[in-house]
């Protein structure tokens, strides 16, 4: 541990502490609404996959949370790469795809 987060865990007297503003959280705990927010779902499909234990969750007592690196690791997960060749014309040139009527 270095000089400046040894500062962090201890006040002036030796005594064991935590300074907030020294120990930034860069991972916050997200809850069921921002975290239905943040994934683009309903808070129904958030508490299911919170409930399931489909996704990593951190309780405190009760209440439920979800730190964002783990909601990213899930959208990582069912993200699939495309698959669908882009069109193009004789020139090699990307050509608009029309919709289907």
């Amino acid at each position: 541990m270095d000089a400046q987060s040894a500062q962090a865990w201890t006040d002036p007297g030796g005594e064991p502490t935590l300074d907030m503003g020294a120990a930034a959280n860069s991972d916050p705990l997200l809850d069921r609404a921002q975290l239905a927010a943040y994934l683009g779902i309903t808070e129904r499909h958030a508490r299911q996959l919170m409930e399931q234990r489909r996704i990593d969750i951190v309780a405190i007592g009760k209440v439920l949370r979800v730190r964002r690196s783990t909601a990213e690791r899930l959208i990582a997960a069912c993200t699939s790469p495309a698959t669908r060749p882009v069109a193009t014309d004789s020139l090699g040139r990307e050509k608009w795809l029309r919709p289907a009527v």
